[in-house]
């Protein structure tokens, strides 16, 4: 048997698949996702956020000085919520569930970056088109996750935030 050192590409995709490869959402993230949907977004009283698995996005976007960038993202995750002004509009089941969710609720998208290791960084394109979606006045807003991969396979540190 041969062995070899792990290169960035290696690295980006154990960081990937540790962020994206489970059934569930690592609770940094998802946590990091309901804080941020709590302090920007007016919701209706006592409705869950539903966050869960989306898929990776391809954005292009036109910079300041006219140049065409273009940047396709590891993955993304969505939230479904229901805002305030549908309020008035829930109807509850006997179960306490919300019978008419499909109807009022709204879906939150974060495209995600995922970074891999002591010296990953965001490249130049993903880094002007990441910022341009940030600033955009969408219901997309992308996270940067920067993932520790020195201490595996015992642990792992996942820093998520978004831009």
């Amino acid at each position: 048997m041969e062995t070899d050192s792990v290169g960035p590409n290696q690295k980006g995709a154990i960081g990937e698949a540790l962020v994206f490869g489970g059934r569930i959402v690592p609770n940094p993230i998802e946590d990091e996702i309901r804080s941020f949907i709590e302090d920007t977004y007016s919701l209706a009283e006592d409705t869950p956020i539903r966050v869960s698995h989306g898929s990776a996005d391809h954005f292009k976007v036109s910079t300041e000085n006219g140049e065409t960038v273009s940047a396709r993202t590891d993955g993304a995750f969505t939230a479904k919520v229901i805002p305030e002004i549908y309020e008035d509009e829930i109807e509850w089941g006997r179960d306490g569930r919300i019978t008419n969710k499909w109807n009022i609720q709204k879906e939150i998208h974060f495209p995600v970056e995922v970074k891999s290791g002591e010296y990953a960084e965001l490249e130049r394109d993903q880094k002007e088109v990441l910022e341009a979606i940030s600033e955009a006045n969408t219901e997309q807003h992308p996270m940067l996750v920067k993932v520790r991969i020195e201490k595996l396979p015992e642990e792992y540190e996942m820093s998520p935030r978004i831009l």
